[in-house]
């Protein structure tokens, strides 16, 4: 069986398939949980967010971009290594302030390490 799936915005058009209705209710759970998991961005609000990927020493890291704030949503892998899902919890458990989004503030601990060593 083949099933077209269009993203609640509309933006993307997925053809998945299946030999079971199980089959194609799990592919498109697992098209939603990435490509429908957020309409706007948990810090701003803005609905200008795109996918990113990032390579560091060799290991790719998956995500969500705010255009408007810069904040990030980071994409976890399943232990299958196949799957992506949002991370909205910390390693303990806890559920994470902004649905998960995170703003990088670099240039404010860069300063509050220069205001810090002055004392």
């Amino acid at each position: 069986m083949k099933a077209h799936y269009r993203t609640f915005n509309g933006r993307l058009l997925f053809e998945v398939e299946g030999d079971t209705q199980k089959a194609l209710i799990r592919a498109i759970a697992e098209l939603q949980e990435i490509f429908e998991a957020e309409a706007c961005c948990g810090c701003c609000s803005s609905q200008s967010i795109h996918l990113n990927v990032r390579t560091v020493e060799g290991n790719d890291y998956y995500g969500l971009v705010c255009v408007d704030c810069g904040a990030e949503l980071s994409l976890g892998q399943h232990k299958n290594g196949r799957t992506l899902f949002p991370k909205r919890t910390s390693p303990n458990g806890d559920l994470l302030a902004d649905r998960g989004w995170k703003r990088f503030r670099g240039d404010q601990r860069k300063e509050r390490g220069k205001g810090d060593a002055a004392h």
